[in-house]
């Protein structure tokens, strides 16, 4: 069927084979268009009930729909990455403090090469060109008032109480001079190999 001009009809219309529709003017549907085979559109489709520059979305009856709001497609991880929605279409993605190489973040533990255990957690060489210290432990976990080295504590409780305070707790060398300024109290033997001048 070949027909120019205006044509209308107000009950069902069924067609059968292919169907052709040119010319500049528009087909108008004012009800449902159920197509059963494929449909090829050479031009543009404008959907009134969409929302222009937004993403388009199916509901639970296959009906198109624009998307109101992106961070229900898009989900963050907590205390890793946020998702806020921009309103606009668009999201925002951001940490949860400034990571960039001017930032100061700031972390409860942090461990590199292995997982924390005191705040600082380094396994393998480190090397540093200025430490800044409290007290000091070094080969143990537990804190003291004092520095020291080894996981010993002290005797003498009055007298190594603060951070300049030091207990070795196993040997030590000392190829070069010692200065001792203060007392020094030993309550073992004491050896010598030179002469005691």
């Amino acid at each position: 069927m070949r027909y120019r001009g205006v044509a209308s009809v107000s009950g069902n219309f069924f067609t059968y084979g292919a169907n052709t529709f040119s010319g500049t003017g528009s087909s108008s549907f004012s009800g449902s268009l159920a197509i059963t085979k494929g449909l090829r559109v050479t031009g543009n489709i404008t959907n009134d009930v969409l929302s222009a520059s937004r993403l388009v979305q199916t509901n639970g009856s296959k009906v198109l729909s624009s998307v109101s709001n992106l961070t229900s497609w898009i989900a963050g991880t907590t205390n890793q990455i946020t998702v806020t929605d921009d309103g606009d279409g668009t999201v925002t993605l951001s940490t949860p403090q400034d990571i960039h190489t001017s930032a100061t973040p700031q972390f409860s533990r942090l461990g590199l090469g292995t997982a924390p255990v005191t705040v600082l957690e380094v396994q393998g060489t480190s090397s540093a060109s200025y430490g800044l210290f409290g007290a000091l432990q070094v080969a143990g976990f537990s804190s003291a008032s004092y520095s020291r080295f080894g996981t010993g504590t002290t005797g003498y409780s009055s007298d190594l109480d603060t951070a300049n305070d030091l207990l070795i707790s196993g040997a030590l060398e000392i190829d070069g001079n010692a200065f001792f300024d203060g007392k020094a109290s030993i309550s073992s033997n004491f050896q010598i190999a030179g002469r005691f001048v």
